[in-house]
């Protein structure tokens, strides 16, 4: 059964986790990342609710191989594994704190509403982009 996992990447690590996202996920994951939803510290942030498959948790922490489709190498796997090495996944049980947002760090927060989850990182909110201007 997929579920929702809420996730925040910091801008500088945007290339990175889209590598990732393609390696674990597939070329249409390519572009998960790239727009900031939220700042701190004058820092950015990319947030997002993942609908995830349970195996995407255990794939996430192991070995990554080049996946079979790559064959024209599209993923850079020196950045999927830079991104991979900056994820720290939490569970997350009401009334346990949750870690404020770090610009070096990839959280991935099993079991928490991204609402909840951005208001313990204590992200200011970034409007989305106006698509028709």
């Amino acid at each position: 059964m997929r579920s929702f996992v809420p996730t925040i990447v910091p801008a500088s690590l945007t290339d990175a986790a889209n590598h990732l996202a393609a390696c674990l996920n597939g070329p249409d994951d390519m572009h998960t990342w790239g727009h900031v939803t939220g700042t701190k510290d004058g820092v950015e942030y990319g947030t997002r609710n993942l609908l995830v498959a349970p195996v995407f948790l255990q794939m996430a922490g192991s070995s990554l191989e080049r996946p079979e489709w790559d064959t024209d190498e599209l993923i850079d796997m020196e950045k999927a594994q830079q991104a991979q090495a900056a994820i720290t996944m939490i569970q997350y049980d009401r009334g346990t704190p949750l870690p404020s947002a770090d610009p070096d760090t990839i959280f991935v927060i099993v079991g928490a509403q991204l609402e909840t989850a951005m208001a313990a990182w204590g992200l200011e909110s970034v409007p989305e982009p106006d698509e028709f201007l």
